[in-house]
């Protein structure tokens, strides 16, 4: 679940900047609000994290932890089993399904297991993962909308088990769609990759955020910026803030131990946006669809470890 870097980087001052791209506008209309069906419960004995009775998560310090041996176990865990539960989503996500379905097969899915879904209540939000669709970039609430053929749907799926969160996201096109959709999604696949690639000990954290918008622009795409990944682990959003795009600023190396996010939503217009009246639904100002693929990584004695790839 995305961080919001427009309230999280209080102290940076990054200007707005978007790739200038054309695309072929689609003969869809924009994605209009459904009926969001009552919020799922959890079972009293799942362990829940600290906002899940008031919505009020903790505050992050500024301080980047390391985690130590005796947790990444327990990372490893939550961070495979939210991978497992994203793509039982995905495969869900076929024409005639609502995204309300998806969240509830999502939700019963990690009840199974005795997670907590992350995003329930968290800042009050209303149910257990995030389904955006086509011109919806991120935040999307699950309602009884059904998915059209050849729409874009984003599913963010983030838990907590064990005193942990795992968190990640995939993107892909429902049912049959067309070859420059599925060119945004790998594109936007390939840049997170390549960001992967450059992470071990010593580097710096802009070095992300550089590829990865390198890469979009070459491809003649947008990097979303208003939203960035983030640590995680113990706490769903902490530090350090993962920009997916270059900025100049006091930079972070990496250090062995650190997990962090990398998640970018990569869009076909401008990459400016604005949120719906609900405060969390963020969509593109000129309709362009966008896509976001997140992976959840930790930073290794020689590399990195991907904690959310797919288990053969």
């Amino acid at each position: 679940m995305l961080g919001r870097s427009n309230r999280l980087l209080k102290n940076l001052q990054v200007p707005l900047r978007s790739q200038s791209v054309h695309y072929r506008a689609r003969n869809r209309p924009r994605i209009q609000k459904g009926y969001v069906s009552t919020t799922l419960s959890v079972p009293s004995d799942i362990n829940r994290p600290e906002y899940a009775s008031n919505g009020q998560p903790f505050t992050s310090s500024n301080r980047v932890v390391c985690y130590d041996a005796s947790d990444i176990p327990k990372l490893r865990r939550a961070a495979r089993l939210a991978r497992k539960v994203l793509e039982i989503g995905l495969k869900a996500a076929q024409p005639g399904v609502t995204t309300d379905q998806i969240d509830k097969l999502c939700h019963a899915e990690m009840i199974k297991h005795g997670a907590y879904p992350s995003p329930l209540n968290y800042f009050g939000f209303p149910k257990s993962i995030c389904t955006s669709v086509n011109e919806v970039i991120c935040h999307g609430i699950p309602d009884d909308q059904p998915l059209q053929e050849g729409d874009l749907i984003s599913i963010d799926v983030s838990l907590f088990i064990d005193g942990f969160h795992g968190d990640n996201c995939g993107s892909i096109v429902v049912g049959k769609g067309d070859a420059q959709l599925q060119r945004l999604i790998d594109t936007t696949k390939e840049s997170v990759a390549k960001a992967i690639e450059i992470c071990k000990p010593g580097v710096c954290i802009s070095t992300i955020g550089k590829t990865i918008e390198k890469y979009a622009h070459s491809k003649n795409y947008s990097v979303v910026r208003e939203f960035c990944g983030h640590g995680t682990g113990k706490y769903l959003h902490m530090k350090p803030l993962i920009l997916h795009y270059e900025y100049d600023d006091h930079d972070v190396k990496m250090k062995p131990g650190m997990v962090f996010t990398i998640e970018p939503i990569l869009v076909e217009g401008t990459g400016e946006i604005f949120t719906w009246t609900d405060d969390w639904t963020a969509a593109t100002h000129d309709g362009s669809w966008g896509a976001q693929i997140e992976h959840e990584v930790l930073i290794t004695e020689t590399g990195v470890e991907i904690l959310t790839a797919l288990e053969e």
